[in-house]
């Protein structure tokens, strides 16, 4: 082999050598941007775990809530139906003013009951 070749052997070795360290330099930055992508969407997906596991308290303290509202209305409605269908409707009723009154009264009550 003359020099002139041996030296364009070694060239074109460096040449593909560089060429390939190049190549390998890109690839591993990359592989490291998308590492960081990862990581940093992942940190979101668990904030957002964190901050719906911090709003359950809320929730069930308003459910307890509206429960004991719904419970209180239940109540109220069905004392003002006994009341209400305890007495009855008779033409004596109507000559009895007193009772005629509190006919009235436990019907009223029975339609605040309802509003409520």
């Amino acid at each position: 082999m003359t020099s002139m070749r041996r030296v364009e052997c070694w060239a074109s070795l460096l040449l593909m050598g560089a060429l390939t360290s190049g190549m390998s330099a890109c690839g591993y930055n990359d592989f490291q941007r998308m590492d960081e992508q990862v990581k940093g969407t992942w940190s979101e997906v668990l904030n957002q775990y964190q901050r719906r596991s911090d709003l359950i308290p809320n929730i069930l303290a308003t459910v307890k809530g509206e429960a004991g509202f719904e419970q209180e209305t239940l109540t109220k409605w069905v004392e003002a139906r006994v009341g209400a269908t305890g007495m009855q409707a008779t033409a004596e009723l109507v000559n009895n003013s007193e009772a005629f009154k509190e006919f009235q009264a436990a019907q009223g009550e029975l339609s605040r009951a309802l509003r409520g």
